[in-house]
């Protein structure tokens, strides 16, 4: 007899199947020097050792924190999360560079 969905647990959605955002941030912070990532996101630099590792996740407020501070991490998450079709990542992040440069120049 076929177990449903309810029996099994919940179901895993295109999201789990193509690698989570524990896996993303980590990867995401590897990327970069731990010094930025903890300027950036607002977190402490042992934290930001401990997420590259994949030991630990963040908050939401840090997570919109880091996007809000680093246009190229805040495409890729975008990227990352189905909002950017593959490959807009980098042309979205490089355009918001541009327009926040024009915008404080203008000031």
């Amino acid at each position: 007899m076929e177990k449903s969905a309810s029996q099994n647990g919940p179901s895993q959605g295109p999201y789990e199947r193509r690698g989570g955002l524990l896996d993303f941030l980590s990867a995401q912070a590897r990327r970069r020097p731990v010094k930025e990532v903890a300027l950036a996101s607002g977190l402490d630099p042992r934290t930001v050792k401990n997420l590259r590792a994949g030991e630990r996740g963040i908050s939401l407020e840090r997570l919109v924190e880091w996007c809000a501070r680093d246009p190229q991490f805040a495409a890729a998450f975008a990227e990352h999360i189905g909002v950017l079709r593959p490959g807009e990542a980098e042309i979205a992040g490089a355009l918001t560079m541009a327009v926040n440069a024009y915008v404080r120049r203008q000031k």
